[in-house]
């Protein structure tokens, strides 16, 4: 009993750590799958976004280089400024002019000499050119694209920083990001030592770059020095054009920048501005002035999406929860009411034992026998007999209780009747009840006398491992009288057809295991819950061999199945407790000891029958 409660409080204990661990195993799994799917979508978004960025950028840049390098080569434009004769810059303006209005978004063209001074100029502005006059010429000497473009070798061209155009000393409002791209004159080509210019407006190429979005995802740049040209925040945009050196990537996201300078940032990675990929793109054929283009998804976007989907996981924990508790509760209060219906068991027990003391010799028997089994080295087989022998004893043993009872009661009752006076009916009738009652009595305590015997010769057949000689009928009979209890149960009937003449020479207790085993393989696996079958053992003597099958009309074996149904551990009812070991016992048994052969056969839906070949009389075998 104690045993018994320790078990049941060791149960409860561990379905109260499975219902509290199981939800958060699964939750916690669920949300870093989760988490990692989203990172997922979020790095294939900045993927798709910076892919999407760097074909218009390199689109435009294409368009810049080609345009420029049609105007170098123009023969016109050569000829007018070629160095061998005076410039002719009227001819000159009058192809930048034509040139202006085929390109579009081009600002400004020009030709600057090696002092920096505007030779030609022609301003295009909303599709209309103006050819500044001589007046209007600017020298651009201090001027940082000019320097730079001069140290530019042909046919490299120079592009400038992206900045904001600048009219009259002042930023041009609203802003135009402008790019400046030259080719250095004089070189390769007939004109003179100087720098050929075209202002590019970029407003169109930033005004669909920063309607690029992929969800939550938006792009910013920046370029080499840390400043915004396109950034989370309107406000940050164009610092060093608006003298605003506090929006600058190196200074409010240190870590980034230190990032973006190394290489570039394949997997989104988190920074104080949310979760950044990036790419780095050159605006020159010789990888300098670059620009880092960033796919951003905000932190606070990237927080919202942790707590949605810790929300979900907590959801999900909660509704595996709630039935772990009923589950508990339902064992608690299953548990309670088995403690209850075990008490009222051992109560009964109790009762049940003290009413059958006048038959204590032969549950003495019973018992002794049953010791003697579980001694024996094939208890295991015999366990099922032991509950079928006991129930074949209650119904003698209990009727001759009834009649001696009765007999008892009878003769108390005789006693009386002597005392008060005895009539020779009364004599009479108590010899005639008396008579019967003994009979009666007499009756099924011989039939417990037999079942004692025909079991009683079953365990020394399945304890003794000599070689004997034995009807096999008697030996079938005798199973069978213990096993057809469990049958009947199933509503399956057993039919022997064993020739009586047939006595083998071999050990009776270890075929009788494997005939046992064979039919407690077909009522475990071959029937449904109350269908009705039949298992049919037979057996006929042929030249010294006795071919024993054992079939039933059960459901079947699967063929995939049948290759090792014969190999240790192979089941098919490991749910009902089965180990797979009673078939792997039988060939075993019959090749090893009985030195016999065994196969089976089996189709769906009609049933299974397996055959054993054994030797007539067997050798003792050697130890």
């Amino acid at each position: 009993m104690a045993s018994r409660r320790y078990h049941n409080r060791s149960y409860l204990q561990l379905l109260y750590l499975t219902v509290l661990l199981l939800p958060l195993l699964v939750a916690g799994f669920w949300y870093k799958t989760k988490l990692a799917d989203i990172q997922s979508d979020m790095e294939r978004d900045h993927h798709n976004l910076l892919t999407s960025a760097i074909a218009l950028i390199n689109r435009e840049l294409g368009d810049i280089r080609n345009a420029l390098n049609l105007l170098h080569l123009d023969h016109s434009l050569n000829i007018a400024l070629d160095r061998q004769q005076a410039p002719q810059l009227g001819i000159a303006a009058d192809v930048f002019t034509r040139f202006g209005l085929s390109i579009r978004n081009l600002q400004q063209v020009r030709w600057l000499d090696e002092s920096g001074m505007e030779m030609v100029r022609v301003d295009i502005k909303n599709q209309k050119t103006v050819i500044a006059q001589p007046w209007q010429l600017q020298n651009k000497a201090n001027r940082y694209y000019f320097a730079d473009a001069m140290k530019t070798m042909p046919p490299a061209l120079y592009f400038s920083p992206i900045d904001l155009n600048v009219e009259h000393g002042a930023v041009e409002r609203p802003f135009k990001p402008t790019v400046r791209v030259a080719f250095h004159t004089g070189i390769i080509d007939p004109m003179p030592n100087g720098v050929l210019i075209l202002n590019y407006d970029l407003t169109k190429l930033f005004k669909h770059l920063s309607s690029l979005k992929q969800h939550q995802t938006q792009l910013s740049i920046a370029d080499d020095n840390g400043y915004w040209l396109l950034s989370p925040q309107s406000d940050w945009q164009w610092g060093r054009d608006l003298n605003h050196p506090q929006y600058n990537l190196k200074t409010q996201t240190p870590a980034l920048w230190q990032e973006l300078t190394k290489d570039k940032t394949d997997n989104a990675m988190a920074f104080k501005l949310g979760s950044v990929s990036s790419e780095r793109s050159s605006l020159m054929a010789d990888g300098s002035r670059d620009i880092f283009l960033l796919a951003i998804t905000p932190a606070a976007q990237t927080q919202a999406n942790r707590q949605r989907v810790l929300w979900e996981a907590g959801v999900i924990a909660l509704v595996l929860f709630i039935p772990g508790i009923w589950l508990i509760r339902h064992e608690r209060n299953y548990l309670h009411s088995l403690k209850g219906l075990n008490d009222q068991l051992d109560r009964d027990n109790q009762r049940l034992f003290e009413a059958q003391q006048q038959a204590q010799t032969l549950l003495e028997q019973q018992q002794v026998l049953q010791d003697d089994l579980v001694e024996a080295r094939k208890l295991s087989s015999l366990g099922m007999m032991v509950a079928g022998v006991a129930h074949e004893l209650n119904t003698p043993i209990g009727s001759a209780m009834m009649a001696i009872s009765k007999q008892q009661s009878d003769l108390d009752t005789l006693k009386a009747q002597i005392s008060g006076g005895l009539t020779r009916s009364d004599l009479d009738s108590f010899l005639v009840n008396a008579e019967q009652g003994l009979a009666l009595a007499e009756q099924n305590l011989a039939r417990s006398v037999t079942l004692v015997q025909r079991f009683k010769r079953l365990a020394i057949d399945r304890s003794n491992e000599d070689v004997v000689a034995f009807k096999l009928l008697q030996v079938a009979n005798d199973l069978t009288d213990a096993i057809k209890i469990r049958a009947a149960k199933q509503h399956v009937a057993i039919v022997l057809d064993i020739p009586p003449e047939i006595e083998m020479r071999s050990q009776p207790g270890t075929l009788s295991q494997v005939l046992q085993n064979l039919i407690t393989n077909a009522l475990d696996h071959g029937f449904d819950t109350n269908n009705k079958g039949s298992i049919n053992i037979k057996a006929r003597l042929e030249k010294g061999w006795v071919s024993i099958t054992v079939s039933d009309n059960g459901k079947g074996i699967e063929p995939s199945f049948i290759p090792q149904i014969f190999d240790p551990f192979v089941t098919t009812g490991r749910g009902k407790g089965n180990s797979g070991l009673g078939l792997h016992f039988v060939y075993n048994w019959v090749v090893s000891v009985l030195r016999g052969k065994v196969k089976v056969q089996s189709r769906l839906g009609q049933g299974t029958t397996f055959f054993l070949q054994l030797p007539q009389n067997l050798e003792t075998p050697a130890l």
